[in-house]
């Protein structure tokens, strides 16, 4: 089907590469920013032969830009994160089912196949103590937008995937500066400590820990030995722990994006999209709750 690609800036110019490698879609327009609102967002909304839209704008525009986009009845691909509020994320969801057309929140960890296989991996540790996770690189910076903002949303979005029923809650935010975030919270009673940050050159982690009664998992999406790395232990009846063994698995974490495009095609076919949908909104609620916090 052909696409268009609204945003030129560092990440559109990435996902420009990724787009035109689909065979689900023929990139045929292009409209830079300059700045928004869109130069030419008009002619791709009068456009019927275009059927889909990637939106790679800055977070604040993303509100009016999809909702223009939905009622013209063009699929729409935003970046993340969807909005700024759950409110308006709600009422970009409400466009979509009116105009019976697909808007798809582009997490990329959500689709990756180490975080994918956690699911079922956790199973095996027992019941759940603690969860570790940290996004850190030496990063770009937008104006208005926080560090949690800008990655710390790829953790949100995780946990939603992990545990889709339930709400975080105690949370406490220990750092949120526009460059660094550190938070904790709790889901089904697991404490869970969460860290992004925008200052570290020369290395950027991906990384989360989970611990449970029955052993360890460790997952590394920039590791080039294993991504996936379950320690299995046991308790003891003298009050101590024995570890059993180890075991490393390693997926290709480098062709998430492809697999977010393909995603959002599959979505347009099958006119389903609501675990992408419950995901961005978790992700939008807690994003919201840290905004207030902070102010």
């Amino acid at each position: 089907m052909k696409a268009a690609l609204i945003g030129y800036g560092y990440w559109g110019k990435i996902l420009e590469k990724y787009i035109a490698s689909c065979r689900d879609f023929e990139l045929v327009s292009i409209c830079k920013i300059t700045p928004p609102p869109v130069s030419n967002l008009a002619d791709v909304l009068a456009n019927d032969e275009i059927n889909a839209v990637f939106v790679c704008t800055p977070s604040r525009t993303h509100y009016e830009i999809c909702k223009k986009l939905l009622r013209s009845g063009k699929h729409v691909f935003c970046e993340k994160p969807l909005v700024m509020n759950p409110g308006e994320a709600e009422k970009l969801y409400e466009f979509a089912s009116v105009s019976g057309k697909i808007l798809y929140a582009d997490y990329i960890y959500t689709v990756s196949a180490s975080i994918q296989d956690c699911k079922e991996i956790l199973k095996q540790l027992g019941k759940l103590i603690c969860i570790e996770g940290e996004i850190s690189q030496f990063g770009r910076f937008y104006s208005g937008e926080t560090a949690a903002d800008i990655i710390g949303v790829h953790l949100f979005s995780v946990l939603g995937l992990w545990f889709p029923e339930d709400e975080a809650s105690n949370i406490n935010v220990i750092i949120n500066s526009g460059e660094v975030m550190l938070m904790s919270c709790e889901i089904r009673g697991i404490k869970i400590l969460l860290k992004c940050n925008l200052l570290c050159p020369g290395q950027k982690v991906r990384r989360f820990d989970i611990f449970g009664e029955n052993g360890r998992l460790s997952i590394d999406l920039s590791g080039n030995e294993w991504t996936l790395r379950l320690q299995n232990f046991t308790r003891t009846g003298a009050g101590e722990y024995k570890f059993i063994d180890e075991i490393k698995e390693f997926h290709d974490e480098r062709n998430n994006i492809d697999k977010a495009i393909s995603e959002f095609a599959e979505c347009i076919k099958t006119g389903s999209v609501k675990a992408n949908r419950d995901i961005a909104f978790k992700t939008d609620k807690l994003l919201m709750k840290l905004r207030r916090m902070n102010n």
